[in-house]
């Protein structure tokens, strides 16, 4: 494998991983692969230009670190509580994960409207399984690993560019 696939994996992967944390509560194996050291985030060299992505890996691998030798359930129940705590309730959330909401101080409104007519360009629709709307975090998360997938399978450097192109508008 090249360094251009290595890449894109790992893109994919971190945004597979992302979105799960944002539409679904840690499951225990998740916490199982962070005490037992199964769990790791590729540091690519590749990746170095970009401080804030190898920023977000250097904090994952510590936290890692911090988990090893944990009892896994105790970890799980933290893990649980604290997105509980961030995605659930039962109070004022405390990060909004609407895009609408960072760009319009509201939800719903305009802001939601032009994400929706963005994904109906790209051809994506939101399955009615899911309750969110689509300026959710984890709906973007989605797309973007949607794009990733998109790239690996790319037969020509005109799909690819196409799909980079989404990445850098979104």
């Amino acid at each position: 494998m090249n360094e251009i696939e290595d890449i894109l994996e790992t893109r994919r992967n971190f945004y597979a991983f992302l979105y799960r944390m944002y539409v679904e509560a840690p499951r225990r194996e998740l916490a199982d692969d962070l005490v037992n050291e199964r769990f790791h985030f590729q540091e690519l060299r590749s990746l170095d230009i970009n401080a804030e992505l190898s920023q977000g890996f250097r904090l994952l691998n510590e936290f890692m670190e911090k988990s090893k030798g944990r009892e896994v359930d105790a970890l799980h129940e933290d893990l649980v509580r604290e997105y509980t705590r961030l995605s659930i309730g039962p109070f004022k959330l405390p990060v909004q994960p609407y895009e609408a909401w960072w760009v319009s101080g509201h939800l719903l409104g305009e802001p939601l409207v032009k994400v929706k007519a963005f994904y109906r360009k790209a051809g994506v629709a939101k399955s009615s399984e899911y309750k969110e709307p689509e300026d959710h975090i984890g709906f973007e998360l989605k797309f973007m690993h949607y794009l990733c997938e998109e790239e690996l399978s790319a037969d020509t450097g005109e799909r690819l560019k196409k799909c980079l192109t989404l990445q850098r508008r979104k």
